[in-house]
């Protein structure tokens, strides 16, 4: 899962190598939902990507044990490594419960590997969110700086943080961890105290989150891939929020310039206490979609390459007290990377779907960069 209204479930942006950056902008608030189709767009931004562990953007629980994440042998790879990612949600609805116009930015910058094992990092993220029914406006900022450990098979890191809301000044920390059980199957987990997903309305009315995470990832090379994610948010007015959340990327055609994946994501929440909370807080709800994403190269010559795709999901939302309804998720990307050294992607994000029982329309705009130093 991220701090802004689509979330957890982007890949992400682990502190295990990683930008989180949409940690950055809006809670994870519904658990579901909207974030699901932020989840696509940092899986789409991450396929196929060389560079470092982390240039997506996303949630600090998912990662990979692929062999580019081990020690590298190329000495090329043993450089460090500096992540930038931005995101801007224009949402001008002053009545939106997940709340409104928001803006982030969120930095990571990691050492070169030391001592074949270990990589040391620090990060820095900012986020401005104008809540709705005049509730004013937040300023969130988090500071981070830890340690990262790979061994042949697992990977862990650890880092305390620094967050200040609102003029508020609170310390947390951040763990997680990955195995590689084998070629196909993944399982990971992870903990913050102080979670940076915590949704911005919450903290402007003073509550925080602690959050806890279990995944699994099965991948067949060329073929597919399923992630199964379970997570539980405890906030401090004795709400707790779980989330289990099943996603399927099929890959069903490759060719020279053109790429075709079929997806489908199924994810449930359930709050402990009522809706009565300064946040988006439903009993319960279920969301299934499914759709596809087409990629094409535009320009690849020797190891540069630059790319396109776009993303569409449809399905159903339900949620408690409100019945069910259509949903719609639309992302368009733009790609490069160069010479394995930076690789930079752009794109926009489109959601439709109600909350409370009204529409709302969301647009994103994001902006990741990595680059090797």
């Amino acid at each position: 899962m991220s701090h802004k209204k689509f979330t957890p479930a982007f890949l992400p942006c682990l502190l295990m190598g990683a930008l989180a950056l949409p940690a950055a902008a809006k809670a994870a608030t519904p658990p579901i939902s909207a974030q699901e189709a932020e989840a696509a767009y940092q899986d789409m931004l991450a396929h196929d990507r060389d560079v470092g562990a982390g240039a997506a953007l996303p949630q600090e629980t998912y990662g990979t044990m692929a062999p580019s994440s081990a020690p590298a042998a190329d000495a090329r790879d043993n450089r460090g490594e500096l992540n930038i990612s931005t995101i801007y949600d224009d949402d001008p609805s002053s009545s939106n419960v997940n709340g409104g116009t928001n803006y982030g930015m969120e930095t990571v910058l990691y050492s070169p590997i030391l001592h074949d094992h270990w990589r040391l990092f620090a990060g820095e993220l900012f986020s401005h969110e104008l809540e709705p029914y005049g509730e004013g406006h937040i300023n969130y900022s988090r500071s981070s700086a830890g340690a990262e450990y790979t061994g042949d098979t697992y990977k862990a890191s650890l880092s305390p943080t620094f967050n200040d809301y609102n003029g508020n000044e609170r310390v947390g920390a951040a763990g997680n961890v990955l195995w590689g059980l084998s070629d196909s199957w993944e399982i990971g987990g992870g903990a913050q105290l102080f979670s940076r997903d915590t949704p911005l309305r919450a903290l402007n009315a003073g509550i925080t989150a602690n959050a806890y995470d279990l995944n699994a990832n099965w991948y067949r090379e060329g073929a597919r891939n399923v992630h199964i994610d379970g997570n539980m948010m405890a906030f401090s007015d004795n709400n707790v929020r779980s989330l289990l959340s099943v996603s399927d990327t099929e890959y069903m055609y490759r060719s020279s310039l053109f790429n075709f994946d079929g997806l489908g994501n199924l994810a449930e929440s359930q709050n402990s206490k009522d809706e009565n909370r300064p946040y988006f807080n439903p009993r319960q709800d279920v969301m299934a979609a499914v759709g596809g994403r087409v990629g094409q190269d535009l320009y690849r010559r020797y190891d540069v390459a630059y790319d396109h795709s776009l993303e569409v999901k449809s399905g159903m939302y339900w949620q408690k007290d409100y019945g069910g309804s259509p949903m719609l998720s639309a992302t368009y990307a733009q790609h490069v990377n160069y010479k394995n050294n930076v690789d930079a992607s752009l794109g926009v994000t489109y959601t439709r779907q109600d909350s409370d029982g009204y529409t709302e329309n969301d647009i994103a705009f994001l902006l990741n960069l990595a680059t090797k130093m």
